[in-house]
């Protein structure tokens, strides 16, 4: 979806009718520094969801309705700075980073 915008810095996916992390879509934006994925109906985060974001430093993933965050979910994002998962309805949550 984002093959074309490989300079990419920031994108806001909120508000949307998003019910699951579009990793695929994400594959190429390897430039994507900002992702807002807040108020969307997400419900489980995948392992390797956000694999290729390598240089992303912010993930904002407040108000959707996420019960579960898989283990490795946010492997591979070594930029990361600031995880945003408030107003969500965890009920499961073992990170690696």
């Amino acid at each position: 979806m984002f093959v074309h915008l490989s300079n990419l810095v920031e994108l806001n996916l909120g508000h949307n009718l998003i019910d699951k992390v579009p990793s695929k879509a994400l594959n190429n934006a390897l430039s994507l520094r900002r992702l807002y994925l807040n108020n969307n109906p997400i419900k489980v985060i995948h392992n390797h969801a956000f694999s290729n974001l390598k240089l992303l430093d912010i993930l904002s993933l407040t108000k959707c309705q996420i019960e579960i965050v898989e283990n490795q979910a946010f492997t591979g994002l070594k930029s990361l700075k600031k995880l945003h998962l408030n107003g969500n309805k965890l009920r499961y949550v073992r990170l690696a980073f």
